[in-house]
């Protein structure tokens, strides 16, 4: 039996439909968001230190903070070179530079990946799924702006037909042909803007 099975792994984050960008603040707002690498996620109490790089040797602590819930941490330092070094329990600590100019505000995303990947995403779990002639798509969906799990959102092939909804972890999984040329995914959940992902 010959084995056509692919893998597309996904993190989809859905915009509620009343959500609108921030206005820009001056002086400027810097605003970081520490998330999982694997799920998109926020990740809570990631612990923030801010160094200012004009002032070395030594490398002295400007700032040391703890992210909110959603993994949010706003900042207003004055315009500059920074390092930021993040630490959070289970994940692999992250150090990255960033450099602050006046009147622009600043959103800046950081990936951390975690010691331990989610069942879901382990390599035998996923060898376990794997079907012939198929092609296995599956990943989290977040809510953009909290970056908590969404759960009941419908992932739809309108190619393939087949449907499938994300439970409570926000993990979905779908399975198309193999032989499919490429394949359009929607995401729906009511309240939420409808996403389209094309050439999947």
């Amino acid at each position: 039996m010959r084995w056509l099975s692919k893998i597309c792994l996904m993190t989809i984050g859905l915009w509620l439909l009343n959500h609108g960008m921030a206005p820009a603040q001056s002086p400027p707002e810097v605003t970081v968001r520490f998330l999982s690498s694997a799920t998109g996620a926020g990740i809570p109490a990631a612990r923030l230190s801010v160094y200012d790089l004009r002032n070395m040797p030594p490398l002295a602590e400007l700032l040391s903070t703890e992210a909110t819930e959603a993994g949010w941490v706003r900042l207003s330092p004055p315009p500059g070179e920074y390092l930021l070094r993040v630490q959070a329990e289970g994940f692999s600590p992250l150090t990255a530079p960033f450099t602050v100019e006046a009147e622009h505000s600043l959103s800046v995303d950081f990936f951390l990946d975690p010691v331990t990947l989610p069942s879901e995403l382990e390599p035998e779990y996923i060898r376990s799924l794997l079907r012939p002639e198929a092609m296995l798509i599956c990943g989290f969906i977040v809510d953009e702006q909290t970056r908590r799990p969404l759960s009941g959102v419908q992932v739809t092939s309108p190619e393939a037909g087949v449907t499938t909804t994300s439970d409570a972890r926000g993990y979905f999984r779908l399975y198309l042909p193999a032989d499919l040329p490429s394949a359009t995914l929607q995401f729906a959940r009511s309240g939420y803007r409808t996403q389209i992902r094309q050439g999947v």
